[in-house]
């Protein structure tokens, strides 16, 4: 008879799986630091904006032709009396 080594241990739990759990864990106790990070940082204070040159700028140019737009007369449809609709 032919005698072979039968000395195995039944696998009755897959070995990756505590890996995975500890896994899940790192990954939950990750998510968990980083909310409370963005939740709960200190925002800096919003600062108004300051006076500087480019309002002062701003403020202190005038509009040279406000006074010199020639008015226009507006109409709702200025091709109306061109174009016949033909299905009407």
């Amino acid at each position: 008879m032919d005698e072979r080594q039968t000395d195995y241990t039944p696998v009755t739990q897959n070995t990756r799986t505590p890996l995975f759990a500890a896994g899940g864990v790192v990954i939950l106790i990750i998510l968990a630091v980083a909310l409370w990070w963005f939740v709960f940082r200190e925002k800096p204070e919003v600062q108004p904006p300051s006076t500087g040159i480019g309002a002062q700028l701003f403020e202190d140019i005038d509009n040279p032709i406000e006074d010199k737009v020639p008015s226009v007369e507006t109409t709702a449809n200025p091709i109306e009396n061109f174009y016949k609709n033909p299905f009407e």
